[in-house]
């Protein structure tokens, strides 16, 4: 049985999804994996010295943890110098901030441990939502009108026409947006937005749009899709609280939309998937205007509760979603090992260094 690592956590605004995400996976394969629950918070890494259990995590101790490294493919514990677990993947569950951003895809490709996410600069890539935008424009994917903007130049913005939607740019799950429809509403969305980013995106907000959402992973090389969900909003736009916090927001799967439609979504989510090289289960969201022009708005590349619903019928449920992305990880991991890392042309064995000094001088 391989033992899988679990992250979940992290300082981010969307630590509790995290959470959530992270049990329902963990009650959901712990028969066919040994699993490391592994719990970040305030940028250290804990693993339970007993099991792990939800009270645990809301009502945090350290006493309660053991606090964790990485290295050479298995986790260790700080302090305890034979204490060393080899970890044979790792399965990222962390939402936003220092998790789905590729910071954490950075510590385990020096640890030399595979991970199930997209890899590290297709995550800083499509967390970054102004990255986002550049990277649908070189490739020609259609996206909703946009300016970046400082608060002295916030005019340019009006060039768009009202209603805007202001989002912090490196954010996700909806945090930090806000809808304005005067110049003093712009005012105070960008004012809101910069107390999470200080880099700030503007859009032209589209009014009676529907949200569509597909997601799609790679199994046996093989890109699998998911049937296409219509989320319907309460409000104008979907907010953090519309999303986690109330039950107004419904979830149609499959989409009752025109099979054209839905063929022209999955074929571009198969296009993004390859196209920017994904890994693991990725979720891509898109707005459909009044008029039925299609936008794509977000890429998610760890998606809450792994999007797994949204593969049910497809054969996928959670267990077999994690089985898949774990062993393509597993598989990418030993294709690049094969590859040359280092080459040795003795540049050090004649190199003088007789006028360099390193350390610092006191």
């Amino acid at each position: 049985m391989k033992t899988i690592g679990l992250t979940f956590g992290g300082d981010s605004c969307e630590h509790d999804i995290s959470v959530i995400t992270a049990f329902s996976v963990i009650n959901s394969i712990n028969d066919i994996f040994n699993i490391v629950p592994i719990y970040i918070k305030n940028g250290k890494f804990y693993i339970s010295k007993k099991t792990v259990k939800f009270n645990k995590i809301v009502n945090f101790s350290k006493k309660e943890f053991k606090e964790v490294g990485f290295s050479a493919g298995s986790l260790y514990c700080l302090g305890m110098k034979d204490k060393r677990i080899k970890l044979d993947c790792v399965l990222i569950c962390n939402h936003g901030g220092g998790g789905e951003n590729g910071a954490l895809c950075g510590v385990f490709e020096m640890a030399g441990i595979p991970y199930t996410s997209a890899g590290i600069f297709q995550s800083a890539l499509f967390m970054d939502k102004i990255f986002t935008k550049f990277f649908l424009e070189k490739k020609k994917f259609p996206f909703v009108p946009y300016r970046v903007c400082k608060f002295e130049d916030l005019n340019s913005a009006e060039e768009l026409g009202y209603p805007l939607i202001v989002k912090p740019a490196r954010q996700g799950s909806s945090v930090g947006i806000g809808l304005a429809k005067t110049m003093a509403e712009l005012v105070e969305c960008f004012k809101f937005a910069a107390e999470f980013d200080d880099k700030i995106l503007i859009e032209k907000a589209l009014v009676n749009f529907t949200e569509l959402n597909c997601a799609a992973y790679l199994s046996n090389g093989k890109i699998i899709v998911s049937d296409v969900e219509r989320v319907g909003i309460p409000g104008e736009y979907y907010d953090f609280k519309a999303k986690y916090m109330s039950n107004e927001a419904t979830r149609e799967i499959p989409a009752q939309i025109d099979n054209k439609l839905t063929e022209k979504i999955k074929r571009m989510t198969t296009e993004i998937y390859k196209i920017a090289e994904l890994k693991g289960v990725v979720r891509i969201d898109y707005l459909l205007s009044e008029n039925g022009k299609l936008y794509v708005n977000e890429i998610n590349t760890v998606p809450g509760s792994l999007a797994f619903y949204m593969f049910k019928r497809q054969g996928t449920d959670m267990k077999k979603l994690v089985k898949d992305i774990v062993e393509e990880a597993i598989k990418f991991f030993e294709k690049k090992e094969k590859l040359i890392s280092s080459y040795n042309a003795d540049v050090l064995a004649g190199f003088n260094v007789s006028k360099l000094e390193l350390g610092v001088k006191k």
